[in-house]
């Protein structure tokens, strides 16, 4: 099948305007031409007019001009002219009684194309009018020798040349407008709306909805372009979540059994600080392995065993549980649980609901207070957890959400972090079809926040 190109679109509907905007543009140009022409007998021929007839006044004989003096002129101004007595009334315009010239731009014009504008005067003697003179634009069209026309000329009709521009020359417009505007619309602008749609989808991370190819133009192409980086970008993501996990699994075997080694160590009568020491680390170790098992499991929605929970229940069981710790580091946890009914896994939405509650009980010094809500904003549940700890910095707050990101590596070995929990709650909520969000001010604290579709009641 042969491609549309947009090439070729373009270079088709361009020799459309072309054919449309040219007869227009001739068009309008005559009219602006005879528009000229006329304010140039008025401004130019008006005068010398006017000098010619007061000439005819004083030596013309009183039956009026002579022909060779009406020829003369004519040659003079390529205009027509012609003597009409005063007696003849119905040959000229009736304002003429009270005007010494006009300009008549309707008036029958016998000696070229109907409608073109006349220039009369009043011819008088001894304060008494005896005729009058008519001047009329001989060669109105363009054509003919010299781009002259004449008595064969085109006319111009009402409204015409001569005349204003024509209130139907705006259907011309309108038609460029009609003509123009959709094929933009359909070929161009509505194309691009939509790759930048994908674009910005897929930059927020949605690796799992195909990009759709409807086009066989460019834009056709541009959409394969984003269907096959998309499937590249998440076929390297599941390797790389895959690798991780399958590489935790095996450390974990000969860790657990290094751990299982441990008593039989001292048992033996070996102890001491070194071992203490391999001790911590090891269990530090499967700590690492359970988190990064944790955010596998977390990513594979089909693995959730959905079933209606409330929210509000996890939360007060979940500060039941972080009390004794929350008062061996001198922090006030309180709640505010109002029911929030969801579909989704217990455990899963505990492991990432503790995540938060943890975090803030490292990051909130002595004296501190913890406040765990829970609620429905319109058609959402939200899990809410606000402390007034130390904050955090503008800067790392985009990149908390990535795994293994530590904004402080120090302040990390000292609570233990890994830099997998936020991971983890993003993973997790995103699984039940929600999202995780987080809100700082370096020096006013911090909240986290999981956001999930709340169960409508049936």
């Amino acid at each position: 099948m042969v491609r549309r190109s947009l090439l070729a679109k373009s270079l088709l509907y361009a020799s459309l305007v072309v054919c449309l905007s040219v007869p227009a543009a001739t068009w309008i140009g005559r009219i602006l031409m005879d528009q000229g022409r006329q304010a140039e007998m008025s401004q130019f021929l008006g005068p010398q007019f006017q000098a010619l007839g007061e000439e005819i006044e004083r030596s013309a004989p009183v039956t009026g001009p002579t022909q060779a003096q009406l020829t003369n002129f004519e040659m003079i101004s390529h205009h027509a002219l012609r003597f009409v007595p005063w007696e003849q009334t119905s040959a000229y315009p009736a304002e003429l009684v009270t005007q010494r010239q006009l300009v008549d731009p309707k008036a029958p014009n016998p000696h070229g194309p109907e409608g073109a504008p006349h220039h009369w005067l009043r011819l008088e003697r001894d304060g008494k009018p005896f005729g009058a003179l008519e001047l009329t634009p001989q060669f109105h069209r363009l054509g003919g020798p010299g781009g002259r026309g004449g008595r064969n000329g085109r006319p111009p009709g009402p409204g015409g040349p001569g005349g204003p521009i024509p209130w139907y020359s705006g259907l011309w417009v309108l038609l460029l407008v009609a003509i123009i505007v959709p094929p933009l619309w359909l070929w161009v602008i509505r194309p691009l709306r939509a790759m930048v749609a994908v674009a910005n989808r897929l930059g927020a991370g949605d690796l799992d909805t195909p990009v759709a190819i409807n086009r066989r133009d460019e834009f056709g192409t541009l959409e394969r372009a984003f269907e096959t980086m998309r499937s590249e970008v998440k076929r390297t993501m599941d390797q790389k979540e895959r690798l991780l996990i399958d590489v935790s699994h095996e450390i974990r075997g000969p860790l657990s059994r290094m751990t299982l080694a441990l008593p039989l160590l001292r048992q033996q009568g070996m102890g001491g600080p070194i071992l203490d020491l391999f001790a911590r680390e090891m269990k530090a170790a499967d700590d690492l392995l359970e988190r990064v098992l944790q955010l596998g499991r977390g990513l594979r929605s089909a693995s959730l065993q959905a079933e209606p929970l409330d929210l509000a229940d996890l939360a007060e069981q979940l500060a039941v549980d972080r009390e004794i710790v929350a008062g061996q580091h001198g922090v006030k946890l309180t709640t505010a649980c109002e029911p929030a009914t969801v579909l989704g896994d217990g455990p899963a939405l505990s492991i990432a609901m503790a995540n938060l509650v943890d975090n803030a009980l490292k990051y909130t010094g002595a004296g501190g207070n913890i406040r765990i809500v829970t609620a429905v904003e319109g058609s959402q549940a939200v899990f809410r957890v606000i402390d007034d700890g130390p904050g955090i910095a503008a800067d790392h707050l985009p990149y908390l959400f990535e795994p293994f990101y530590r904004p402080d590596d120090s302040r990390s070995r000292e609570t233990g972090g890994t830099g997998l929990g936020l991971s983890i709650v993003r993973n997790i909520a995103r699984a039940h079809g929600g999202d995780a969000t987080l809100t700082s001010n370096e020096g006013q604290g911090t909240t986290a926040e999981i956001r999930l579709p709340a169960k409508t009641e049936t």
